[in-house]
C-alpha cells in the first residue's frame, strides 16, 4: 500500500499508476473468479478509496482479497493461471513478475479469532460492491468497511501512516449507527479487542468508543504500533507457536527468490549479490531489533500507565 499525497507532481504521477496497475489487476482477478463461480471480496486497496475518498487522491499497489478456506486452493489456482506467484510459505502475497501486479489472499483477517467459516459468513452479510475500472465488484457496506479499517489500524498504527488517514476519515465519514454496526460485526467475528485497540489509536476514535460504551484498549503491541514501530509478523497475536517457530524458521533462512523479490533483483543470478543482500539484512535486523527492544520498554511503561489509570 502507498500513501496518495506527494509534493512532487511526478512522485504523484507514479503512485496513481500504481493505483491503476491495481484496479486492473483486481477487475481481471473479479471477472475470472465470476466466470469460474468462486465468491471472494475486496477488503482493502481499491475499497477502502472508493469508500473514504475522491478519485485519485489514494494510492495503492495491491488489493487484499479475503476468500472462504474451502474456495483458497480454487483462487490460488485462477492466480496462477494469471500469471503470479507467491514466494511466502503461507501463501498470502502474490506477485505477477510480467507487470508487478500483486494481490494479498486472506482467509483471516487481523485481530478476528472466529473460525474462517464463521468470519467468512458474517463478512459475506455486510457484501456490497464497488464501481472499479467499469466492472461492479464485490466489496463490503460501510459498516463492515470501517470495522476492517479499524481493525487495519490496530495491525499497524503508525508504522504505515495512511492506515490512520484511513481511520480518519471513516470516523468523520461514517454516523454513529454505522460505527454501532460495525462494533457488532467485530464482536461476531471475536475481533473486538482489536477494534477498540484500533479505535483507540486516535482522540476521534476514543471519542467513538465512549459513544458505543466501550472501553479503551492498550496493550504493549498496540502501544509499539501507535508509536509507529511496525512489529515482525511472528511476534502478532493470533499465530500459534507452531506458525510462530515455522516462520521463525523461514526469516532465518530466506529462499534466494525472496531476497531477490523483497531486496536485491540481482541476487537472483549472482552468488556475489546474494552474499551482499545477506549481509545487509543481517545488518538491517540487528538495528531493528535494538528499536523494538528499546521501543519495548517504553511501550510496557506506557501500557502499565494506560492501566493503572485505568484501575484507579
Amino acid at each position: 500500500m502507498l500513501h496518495a499525497e506527494s509534493p512532487h507532481p511526478h512522485a504523484r504521477a507514479a503512485k496513481l499508476a500504481l493505483s491503476f496497475r491495481a484496479d486492473r489487476a483486481a477487475t481481471e482477478l473479479f471477472g475470472r473468479l465470476g466466470t469460474e463461480g468462486i465468491e471472494a471480496i475486496l477488503l482493502r486497496g481499491p475499497a477502502i478509496a472508493a469508500r473514504l475518498y475522491d478519485d485519485g487522491e489514494r494510492a495503492y499497489a495491491d488489493s487484499d482479497v479475503l476468500v472462504h478456506s474451502a474456495a483458497k486452493r480454487a483462487l490460488e489456482d485462477v492466480l496462477r493461471d494469471l500469471g503470479y506467484a507467491t514466494y511466502i510459505p503461507l501463501g498470502e502475497h502474490w506477485r505477477r513478475a510480467a507487470d508487478g501486479a500483486e494481490i494479498d489472499l486472506h482467509v483471516e483477517i487481523f485481530g478476528a479469532r472466529a473460525p474462517n467459516a464463521e468470519l467468512w459468513a458474517r463478512m459475506a452479510a455486510h457484501g456490497d460492491t464497488i464501481e472499479l475500472a467499469g466492472s461492479s465488484i464485490p466489496a463490503l457496506d460501510p459498516a463492515g468497511t470501517a470495522a476492517i479499517v479499524a481493525l487495519h489500524a490496530a495491525h499497524h498504527g503508525a508504522a504505515v501512516p495512511h492506515t490512520l488517514e484511513d481511520l480518519q476519515r471513516a470516523l468523520a465519514r461514517f454516523a454513529l449507527p454505522v460505527w454501532q454496526h460495525a462494533a457488532t460485526l467485530a464482536g461476531d467475528i471475536d475481533a473486538l479487542v482489536a477494534f477498540r485497540q484500533g479505535l483507540s489509536m486516535l482522540a476521534a476514535g476514543a471519542e467513538r468508543l465512549d459513544e458505543l460504551g466501550l472501553h479503551h484498549a492498550v496493550s504493549i503491541r498496540s502501544s509499539l504500533r501507535r508509536r509507529g514501530i511496525e512489529l515482525p509478523y511472528y511476534l502478532t497475536e493470533a499465530l500459534t507457536p507452531r506458525e510462530r517457530a515455522a516462520i521463525l524458521r523461514h526469516r532465518l533462512t530466506p529462499s534466494r527468490m525472496e531476497m531477490a523479490a523483497t531486496i536485491d533483483t540481482r541476487a537472483a543470478g549472482s552468488t556475489l549479490h546474494l552474499l551482499a543482500v545477506h549481509a545487509r539484512r543481517a545488518a538491517r535486523l540487528a538495528r531493528r531489533a535494538l528499536r523494538l527492544t528499546t521501543a519495548g520498554w517504553r511501550a510496557y511503561r506506557d501500557t502499565a500507565a494506560f492501566r493503572r489509570n485505568a484501575d484507579g
